[in-house]
């Protein structure tokens, strides 16, 4: 067989088993550690549709992105179930806070790699939240976000107060 001809079947074989995912850290689950690896960069779409929404005031996109029995962990230890719970209070914050403006700063999928459970997708963001007034000082927030069958399925939200030198 022809030297380059071998080298070019080989360069493809490799090249077609490559699934594009990295390992990138781990997560301990219980007594096991499992591999977290890059995961599909289109989840990272269902976060940016979603902020896009809420932007938007399109409250029917946004209930189109999360499943009916979405929970939300907020980051004073407030706990949301469901899909119309979520949306009567987030009615009320946007009534509160008109103004509200959330832009996102960076967007990350990533697979856990369980041995013995389907593999689950995470899209972690980074947000910046500005309110358009001083009724409320601008904050930075993490969303951390299992993604199925591209909704929302669980969400963890952690935040901080942003600082002057921040907010310029």
């Amino acid at each position: 067989m022809n030297k380059n001809l071998t080298i070019l079947i080989v360069f493809l074989l490799i090249g077609c088993s490559n699934t594009n995912t990295i390992k990138i850290g781990y997560e301990q689950d219980e007594e096991n550690i499992v591999d977290i690896n890059s995961g599909d960069v289109e989840s990272t779409n269902v976060i940016k549709k979603y902020f896009d929404a809420y932007n938007a005031r399109d409250y029917e996109t946004i209930q189109s992105l999360e499943h009916d029995d979405v929970t939300f962990y907020g980051p004073n230890g407030e706990l949301v179930v469901g899909i119309e719970e979520h949306y009567k209070l987030s009615k009320e914050f946007l009534t509160a806070y008109p103004n509200t403006q959330w832009t996102i700063n960076w967007s990350v999928s990533t697979d856990v790699i369980f041995d013995e459970r389907p593999v689950e997708n995470w899209v972690t963001t980074g947000l910046s939240i500005s309110f358009g007034d001083d009724s409320m000082n601008d904050i930075s927030r993490v969303v951390d976000a299992k993604i199925i069958d591209g909704k929302m399925k669980t969400v963890y939200i952690y935040q901080r107060q942003l600082n002057e030198s921040e907010i310029e």
